[in-house]
């Protein structure tokens, strides 16, 4: 029996300390997750919400109506990471499809007739573009960011641009049947919108230089 007890094997302090720590490491390693996820979840509702009441901040004009919902897709993208971006703009333009009445014009999926409609189903592209952009300027001296921000936001909010103006023209010549030029489109929807949407580009970009450290955003 002495020899058994001198054999068995008696705890030591170290070891006692070390499973704790060791479940501690495992632990505050999980932890920081589920803040950084409810954040997450957190930042796209808001920016949900701030899409949909950007929408409806208007100013009627023909074809397609004026309003800053632009702005709040490249807000998205400024303070949110392409993922958490792409997804806020994507649950806004559901929203409408699915029949509430988020849209500027009302909502369901009849709203894919809409003359306007190509500049939301493009916004979660013009988002993750825009963030990407914001996050990834490392390689352009420190200097020169603030005016590569501001070029590549507005290069970016173009491309959404043309491309809705491109659905805009597709919807009336073959859908509508109707006898509108690409010319006619451009000037209508692309042209006539240039200068708001440099003002929004421009906007997007102070905003976020000027909150993004004062908030803490992703």
């Amino acid at each position: 029996m002495k020899n058994l007890r001198e054999q068995a094997p008696r705890p030591q302090e170290g070891d006692v300390n070390c499973q704790r720590l060791g479940g501690g490491e495992e632990e505050s390693g999980k932890k920081p997750r589920r803040p950084r996820r409810a954040r997450q979840v957190a930042l796209v509702a808001l920016f949900v919400a701030l899409t949909v009441v950007f929408g409806f901040i208007k100013i009627p004009m023909r074809p397609v109506a004026f309003s800053l919902l632009t702005l709040a897709t490249a807000m998205a993208g400024c303070f949110l990471t392409p993922g958490a971006a792409a997804l806020s703009q994507a649950v806004y333009v559901f929203m409408g499809l699915i029949g509430i009445p988020v849209f500027t014009e009302g909502g369901g999926f009849s709203y894919v007739l809409q003359p306007s409609f190509g500049f939301l189903l493009f916004s979660p592209f013009m988002a993750a573009g825009i963030s990407l952009l914001v996050r990834h300027d490392k390689f352009i001296p420190k200097k020169a960011r603030f005016l590569w921000r501001h070029a590549g936001v507005f290069l970016i909010s173009l491309l959404h641009l043309l491309a809705g103006t491109f659905y805009y023209y597709l919807l009336f010549r073959f859908y509508m049947r109707s006898d509108l030029t690409l010319s006619a489109a451009l000037m209508s929807c692309f042209v006539l919108f240039l200068p708001t949407t440099l003002i929004k580009s421009v906007v997007s970009v102070l905003l976020h230089d000027l909150l993004k450290k004062r908030l803490r955003l992703a």
